[in-house]
């Protein structure tokens, strides 16, 4: 705590009524011991003239993250408001963010989750000048580096450049733009009590609807990125894409059924589309996989040729699934692998496991795609990483 303010020197640097809170900070932890100090440095770092409160809601953590929200908010009582929970809430269908909402008495909302941090000490102060000028606009948001789990660079852009820019109002309730949650802030709105929001796992899209009936949105282009963390435990960025798509249904489906009771046809109309449009396209990649997977077998022999031509004594091969099919292509090219890689590192054999990130510290020739029928997945997971784009990477991909 040395390199930040005390407690006293920030309060002093506020103007008008301090019990006036202008931003309230909306942070959900759980299990973030490894990262919960660099989000609220990034939060303790803010400088403003205006009053702030950072509020946390610990959902019963089994690690060190309350012990470390404990220290901080006994040296910063007048600006910290947590709630420490004694059993997990979120097991019970009991959303951190619901909870949190109710705590937050701000003027505005700033989102940064437990294990996410903010890396500019004048992005509120940006984005509240910018909200308080424009009343036209209900949320600001701006770009994110991509980090792992000790912080180092994976990519200096989550959002793809299509998404840099400003929404309007009917463009953020269809949930056709996108803003990062860690970077947004927002009007507090009381939206009242919605039962169909709170059967959703991704909350921010349906909050992004609703906002959008009060205003647009604006991108910032004058803020430093803030750094989004991808890790194991990370409720979203440890799904797979079919996971993904699962939740996008069913998010889908419940804003559809909310803009349905409320007589707004025309938006509950949008989002049945959305909701059919990814229904249809799981369905579609389940069939494609049952396919291939059938077909597999039927080739087995051909899927053995392919793999034993790859054995030249000289190459140097990383086999992506260490799953039967991987481990059974290790067997017949044994003396040219010299490891799997695995998305969530996950260790079942005896020879060395990487994720992606390790990889890149590595000396080898190409990545054998061991997934059959799930061999856009794999691209797409690599494509998500810095190294993709500053290494040359080749692929064995049978068929």
């Amino acid at each position: 705590m040395s390199n930040l303010r005390s407690e006293a020197e920030i309060l002093s640097s506020w103007k008008g009524d301090l019990d006036s809170i202008k931003v309230s900070i909306r942070c959900a932890a759980y299990n973030h011991e490894r990262f919960i100090e660099d989000a609220i440095i990034g939060f303790l770092s803010q400088i403003t003239d205006f009053p702030i409160e950072i509020c946390i809601h610990d959902d019963a953590s089994t690690d060190k993250t309350a012990e470390i929200i404990r220290r901080y908010e006994k040296e910063y009582p007048n600006i910290f408001r947590a709630i420490y929970q004694t059993e997990n809430q979120y097991s019970k269908d009991n959303k951190p963010t619901a909870i949190l909402e109710k705590m937050c008495s701000g003027e505005y909302i700033a989102v940064c989750e437990g294990d996410d941090f903010w890396r500019d000490p004048t992005k509120l102060a940006k984005q509240v000048s910018y909200l308080d000028r424009h009343p036209e606009i209900v949320i600001s948001s701006h770009d994110a580096w991509i980090v792992d789990e000790k912080g180092n660079l994976m990519a200096k852009s989550k959002l793809p450049p299509k998404h840099h820019r400003c929404y309007s109002s009917d463009e953020l309730i269809r949930c056709d733009g996108w803003l990062l949650a860690l970077n947004m802030v927002y009007r507090n709105i009381n939206f009242g009590f919605i039962s169909e929001r709170h059967k959703v796992m991704n909350g921010d899209t349906f909050l992004t609807s609703l906002i959008g009936n009060y205003g647009g949105s604006y991108f910032h282009t004058d803020i430093v990125p803030s750094a989004y963390r991808a890790h194991p435990g990370g409720v979203w960025s440890s799904l797979n894409q079919e996971e993904k798509l699962e939740n996008s249904i069913q998010t889908y489906f419940w804003i559809y059924r909310y803009y349905k009771r409320i007589g707004q046809v025309n938006y509950a109309d949008i989002f049945f589309e959305k909701y059919k449009k990814c229904t249809l396209n799981l369905i579609s990649k389940k069939e494609y996989l049952k396919f291939r997977y059938d077909s597999f077998y039927s080739e087995f022999s051909s899927i053995t040729k392919w793999a034993q031509a790859l054995a030249d004594g000289r190459s140097k091969y990383l086999i992506y699934g260490n799953g039967t099919l991987g481990k059974y292509i290790h067997s017949l090219l044994k003396d040219n692998v010299i490891g799997f890689v695995d998305r969530d590192c996950i260790k079942n054999s005896d020879v060395p496991v990487y994720s992606i990130l390790e990889i890149s510290q590595l000396d080898f020739d190409s990545v054998i795609i061991s997934l059959i029928g799930r061999e856009d997945d794999v691209l797409d997971n690599f494509k998500n990483f810095e190294m993709y784009k500053t290494k040359k990477i080749r692929f064995e991909i049978y068929g």
